[in-house]
Parts: C-alpha cells; sequence; structure tokens
C-alpha cells in the first residue's frame, strides 16, 4: 500500500471518528445495527410479500413460474364467497367477544378498586389467563369443552340437562371461542379500567355526594364517561387483536364444523398453506391488515376527540 494511501485512509478514520463523538452523531451510529436488523426482519419480508401478492404464485405448480397479475389477486377477493362468509364470521365472533370482555372486566374493575386483604393476590390470580399462551388456552378449552370428557358437559350431565357439542355443532362453535376469548383477554380490561378509576381526580364525586347524587348517578354521569379514553384505548387494543385470531380457533375447531368457524386469518392460512396458492392468501393479509388500520384509525381518532 502506498503512503498517500494510507494518509487517506488515516484522515478517513479521523474524520469518521470526529462525527461519532459529536453528541448528536453518537446516538445514529449506536442505534444504526438496531435499525439495519429491524429493516432486515420487517420491511423485507413486506416488500417481498407485496411483490408476491401481485403475481400468481402456486407452490404445488412450480412449472407455471410465478406471472405478474397485478391486482388479480385482490380483485379476486371482491367476488369470493367464501371471504366474505369468513370476514362474518369474524365479525360475529368479534361483536360479542369484545361486548362480554368489556362487561365483564368493567364489574373485575369495580370491585378491585377498593381497599381489602389479599387485594394485590386477587389482582395476581385474574392477569394469569392473560399470560398463557393462546395456543395453551385452546388446547385447555378444547378438553373442558370435549362433548364426551369435558368437565363442563359432566356438571351440566349432573343437574339433569342434556349438553351442547360445544365444538362439533354449528350452532355452539363460535359461542365456545367466545367463553374462550373472553376468559383469556378480560383481565385486560380489568387493568385498564382499573389503572383508569384509580387515576380520577376525587373532587367530582365529592360535590356528586353533596348534592345528593346516588351511586348510580355517579357511575353514570361521572365514573363512566370519565373512563372513555381507557375504554377506548383498551377496545383499540382488542380489536386489533381479535381481528387476527388464529392459534385458539386453529387448535379447538380447526375451522369447523364446516366452515363455520373460518375466521380470516384462518381463511389467508388456507389458501397458502392448504390450497398452496401463497399469492391468493398473501392478498387475503393484507386485505386483513387494512381492515385493522381503518378501524384502528377511527379508533385513535375517537379517543383524540375525547381526549
Amino acid at each position: 500500500m502506498a503512503l498517500s494511501d494510507v494518509n487517506t485512509l488515516s484522515k478517513k478514520n479521523s474524520l469518521l471518528r470526529k462525527w461519532i463523538q459529536k453528541p448528536s452523531h453518537a446516538g445514529y451510529f449506536f442505534l444504526a445495527p438496531a435499525v439495519v436488523t429491524l429493516l432486515a426482519v420487517t420491511l423485507f419480508p413486506l416488500i417481498y410479500a407485496v411483490n408476491v401478492s401481485l403475481h400468481q404464485y402456486i407452490i404445488s405448480k412450480p412449472y407455471l413460474g410465478k406471472p405478474w397479475v397485478g391486482l388479480g389477486n385482490y380483485a379476486r377477493l371482491f367476488t369470493d364467497k367464501d371471504f366474505y362468509s369468513s370476514l362474518k364470521a369474524t365479525f360475529i365472533f368479534a361483536v360479542p367477544a369484545i361486548g362480554g370482555e368489556f362487561l365483564f372486566g368493567l364489574c373485575c374493575a369495580l370491585l378491585l378498586n377498593r381497599k381489602m386483604r389479599g387485594l394485590g393476590i386477587i389482582r395476581t390470580i385474574i392477569v394469569i389467563p392473560m399470560m398463557i399462551a393462546p395456543v395453551v388456552v385452546g388446547l385447555m378449552w378444547k378438553f373442558m369443552l370435549d362433548f364426551d370428557a369435558g368437565i363442563l358437559n359432566y356438571f351440566i350431565r349432573i343437574i339433569g340437562f342434556n349438553p351442547p357439542n360445544w365444538l362439533g355443532d354449528k350452532n355452539w362453535a363460535i359461542p365456545a371461542i367466545i367463553i374462550t376469548d373472553i376468559w383469556q383477554w378480560t383481565p385486560l380490561f380489568s387493568l385498564l379500567i382499573l389503572a383508569g378509576l384509580q387515576s380520577l381526580p376525587n373532587e367530582p364525586f365529592e360535590a356528586a355526594k353533596v348534592d345528593g347524587a346516588s351511586n348510580w348517578q355517579t357511575f353514570t354521569r361521572i365514573t363512566f364517561p370519565m373512563l372513555g379514553p381507557f375504554i377506548l384505548i383498551a377496545l383499540l387494543l382488542r380489536v386489533i387483536d381479535i381481528l387476527r385470531i388464529f392459534d385458539k380457533v386453529f387448535v379447538m375447531t380447526g375451522g369447523g364444523p364446516g366452515r363455520v368457524t373460518v375466521f380470516v386469518s384462518l381463511f389467508a392460512y388456507r389458501q397458502a398453506f392448504s390450497y398452496y396458492y401463497v399469492s391468493y392468501g398473501i392478498a387475503a393479509a393484507f386485505a386483513i391488515l387494512l381492515i385493522i388500520t381503518v378501524l384502528a384509525n377511527l379508533f385513535i381518532k375517537i379517543l383524540k376527540k375525547d381526549i
């Protein structure tokens, strides 16, 4: 290496060292590895998925190649009755599930918002379902709801009633998954609403007490309206998550009986990995993402107005 090259390299190193030593630049230098890794594991797969969704890619027929179809896969979704059926099933499940989680979570938060012995232990116990992996929850409830050996049907028979076939009857499959989801995610509403209750100022409640307001009037006119932002945050988190539900459904029913519990996430999975229409399955996944984005933005706008 020539002397001039060595001098040039040393000058570049000194310039780089000076650039890094500046407080405003050092942060970028230390963040660079994390940013590059994040882009590699998120941005590249996203771009690749978009590219695949614009082609016709069938894994079981590699000899067909990957011909360009543009927005053909997305246009196909608008005419696919199975997609609309899965979307309908998703909302039939999501609306009562979120409603039940909210009501039970609100009741639990109101009960826990008081001074009592062992309150910390009770709160810990209530949070346990949320800490269990969804697949484990699905397996656990699948065994409990089993028609022949399930503990729930055992008690139903003891009191003299004929138990339903929870996971094998098309009229009971979605209610069974709703019950499971409510059991697991009610603690999320409880925690967020309880945090809201404990952050409310005392002055409005003292004024209501002086004015002779009843407990129900205090709750409906003061407590509940002031809890609005906390409730909206909980609803936002659950809407984003529940429209992507896959694991519990896959474990408990596999989409059955028939196609009753084929929710949109399971529909996309089947298209990509059961029927091997990968590009169409990815297009369905992006449709789910679009729906979630629209609903999330709607909740955020409402939340900003309340704040």
